[in-house]
């Protein structure tokens, strides 16, 4: 599970895609291949909407792993369900 929080993010920073670059290859191949959800949390509609610019360059596959949260709780209560 990884959980990116974008409270506070400027999407129109320039160095924001090199962040998340650097963000995913910090993880080991293992842990990428192996992800099962990946969270955004407190994501606005200019952070969706910039997710869908990328639908043609992203697999099905992550696409069904990638969920938006708009709290700890909601990512808590899916993970931990009791």
């Amino acid at each position: 599970v990884f959980v990116y929080c974008c409270l506070g993010t400027n999407w129109s920073h320039p160095n924001l895609a090199e962040r998340l670059r650097l963000a995913f290859d910090i993880l080991p191949k293992k842990y990428v291949k192996n992800l099962r959800k990946l969270y955004i949390l407190y994501a606005n509609s200019s952070v969706r909407l910039t997710m869908w610019s990328f639908w043609g360059w992203l697999s099905n596959a992550f696409w069904k792993k990638l969920e938006y949260a708009n709290s700890i709780e909601f990512i808590c209560e899916e993970l931990y369900p009791d």
